[in-house]
């Protein structure tokens, strides 16, 4: 694992200092549309609760059988699930819990201009499958395919961008100082959208989201890369949703 995270590291050091352009300007947004497209992005967002916050439990196959057993019967159904490598694990999922039928709101912060910001898309030169721990005390496996190089409060930052060959969005975790405060303590996620090598994208942290894992300790999520650590307060997107503690330990608070 060591050697795979310095080989990311290896490629993000060759990259740093080659975007020393600066983003170009944004195009103007119709506000009332922007306002629009977010809403219908929180509704979504919390259309996740109703199928996160109702878990309750999960347990590796076969050994955690028996446990899962235990809770099997009238709301509670088992529902196997695969990670994409040999692990597999049975979920119980109780259809009688309330967010099932009314999952409750998650808070953000006011959409605020500053946090949409053109970002410049560096590709490594080789794609990279590597490996990035999850919150089961595995691995899973992901492609590395460049950096967002942009600029936020004035200060210069990159982010690793995970990709797949279909996908139309780059798949970005981040951390930044609001886990301590008003965001869920593990990460947050954004997906820009793809763009061929050195052209520019849109990065826009209003519509930052939180994983499955900042509501439920029994999720399969998997882990930030270490150097998508932002210095700067990333005050927008979803905050923490404060009934459910979610999974958290010092993989995540470190």
């Amino acid at each position: 694992m060591r050697c795979r995270i310095a080989s990311i590291a290896v490629l993000l050091a060759a990259l740093t200092g080659c975007s020393t352009e600066q983003g170009p300007e944004l195009p103007p947004i119709d506000q009332a549309q922007y306002q629009k497209d977010h809403q219908a992005w929180r509704a979504e967002q919390r259309e996740v609760l109703r199928s996160v916050l109702p878990i309750r439990g999960i347990w590796p196959l076969p050994e955690g059988r028996a446990e899962a057993n235990k809770l099997a019967g009238g709301s509670v159904e088992l529902v196997e699930t695969s990670m994409g490598d040999d692990r597999q694990f049975v979920v119980a999922i109780d259809s009688s819990h309330p967010a099932a039928t009314n999952p409750p709101d998650v808070e953000s912060y006011p959409l605020d201009p500053r946090w949409r910001v053109a970002a410049q898309f560096k590709s490594f030169e080789q794609l990279k499958r590597v490996r990035v721990p999850d919150v089961r005390g595995g691995f899973m496996e992901f492609t590395a395919v460049g950096a967002l190089f942009f600029t936020l409060q004035g200060q210069p930052m990159q982010l690793t961008a995970f990709g797949e060959p279909d996908s139309p969005e780059y798949f970005v975790m981040f951390k930044d100082p609001t886990n301590e405060s008003t965001t869920y303590r593990g990460y947050r996620i954004v997906s820009p959208k793809v763009v061929d090598a050195d052209k520019w994208t849109v990065l826009d942290f209003n519509f930052a989201m939180n994983p499955p894992c900042a509501y439920s300790p029994y999720t399969t999520c998997p882990l930030p890369p270490p150097e998508n650590r932002l210095p700067v307060a990333v005050e927008a997107g979803l905050k923490r949703l404060p009934s459910a503690p979610g999974y958290v330990d010092e993989k995540l608070t470190n």
